[in-house]
C-alpha cells in the first residue's frame, strides 16, 4: 500500500506548484493543477486493478470496501481534473455531489471499524481516531453543502478545523503508549491504517487552507488563460453564496456570450 506514497507527494506537489503559478497569472498553472488530478485518478485506478488483489485478507474492512474507496477516488479525480480544465460534461456537478457524499458513508464506516477495534483497550487512542475521521467527514460534508447551500457551509467549515486542532493535541499526549502488546503512536496508528483517508484529509485540507486565504484577501485569485480571470471569480460568488439571484448564475450566463462571441469570431 505504501508504493504509492511517493507519487502521491510527487503529484501534490504538482497541485501546489500548479495554485502558485495560477495565482501568479501563469496559465499554465491550472494545466499543471490538472495534470495533477489526473495523475491522481491513474494512481487510484491502478491501485485498484492491480495492488488491490495482492493486499492481506486481514483487513479489518476487506479488500471489497477499499476497492470501493478507490474509485470513488479515481472519479472524484477525474471529475477535478476536467473542473480545471473548464471542462462541462452532463451531470457533472451531480456526479461530484454524488462521489463525495460516497465517501462521507465509505468514511464513517471506516470511523466504526476502527472505534469498535480500539473501544475497549484504548480510550484515548479511539478519541484520536474519531477526531481524525470527524475532521475529514467534516471537511467532506462541508465541500457538499457549499455546492448546494454555501450559507449552511460557513457554519460547518470550523468544524473541520477544530476537530484537527484535537486530533493534534491527542497526538501530541498519545506517544509511545503500549497498544495489543506493542509501543505506537496515535500518528503511527493512523498511517498504519491501510486506507486512503490521509491523501483525502491532505487533500480537502489544502483546498480548505487556500479557499481561506483566498477569502480573505491573502491569496490571489487563481488565473486560467482559457477564460478571463473575472470568470473564476464569478464561480467563486456563487459556490460562496455572495451571489442572490434566481435561475441561472452569472458565471453560466457569462459562459453561453463568451461561447457565442468566440464562435462568432472564429468564422
Amino acid at each position: 500500500m505504501k508504493r504509492y506514497n511517493p507519487f502521491y507527494y510527487f503529484l501534490f506537489m504538482g497541485v501546489i506548484m500548479g495554485a502558485f503559478a495560477s495565482m501568479a497569472q501563469n496559465s499554465y498553472g491550472m494545466t499543471l493543477m490538472g495534470i495533477a488530478c489526473l495523475g491522481f485518478s491513474f494512481s487510484f485506478l491502478h491501485e485498484l486493478i492491480f495492488a488491490v488483489r495482492t493486499y492481506p485478507t486481514h483487513l479489518p474492512y476487506g479488500r471489497p470496501f477499499l476497492s470501493v474507496e478507490l474509485g470513488l477516488l479515481a472519479l472524484t479525480a477525474l471529475l477535478f481534473f476536467l473542473r480545471s480544465f473548464l471542462i462541462e460534461i452532463p451531470f457533472g456537478k451531480e456526479a461530484v455531489l454524488l462521489s463525495l457524499g460516497l465517501l462521507i458513508i465509505v468514511n464513517l464506516v471506516y470511523a466504526g471499524l476502527f472505534v469498535a477495534r480500539t473501544w475497549r483497550n484504548n480510550r484515548l487512542l479511539t478519541m484520536g481516531v474519531v477526531c481524525y475521521y470527524a475532521a475529514l467527514v467534516s471537511f467532506l460534508a462541508t465541500f457538499v453543502t457549499g455546492v448546494v447551500e454555501p450559507d449552511a457551509a460557513k457554519v460547518l467549515g470550523p468544524f473541520g478545523f477544530i476537530f484537527i486542532l484535537a486530533f493534534g493535541a491527542i497526538a501530541v499526549i498519545f506517544k509511545k503508549r503500549v497498544y495489543l502488546g506493542e509501543t505506537i503512536s496515535v500518528l503511527n496508528f493512523i498511517r498504519n491504517l491501510g486506507n486512503k483517508s490521509g491523501v483525502l484529509i491532505l487533500a480537502m485540507l489544502l483546498m480548505f487552507v487556500f479557499f481561506g486565504f483566498s477569502q480573505a484577501g491573502i491569496f490571489p485569485p487563481l488565473y486560467s488563460g482559457a477564460m478571463p480571470s473575472g470568470y473564476l471569480e464569478l464561480i467563486r460568488n456563487a459556490e460562496s453564496g455572495q451571489e442572490k439571484t434566481t435561475g441561472k448564475k452569472r458565471y453560466e450566463q457569462f459562459e453561453e456570450q463568451y461561447s457565442k462571441f468566440v464562435r462568432r469570431h472564429r468564422k
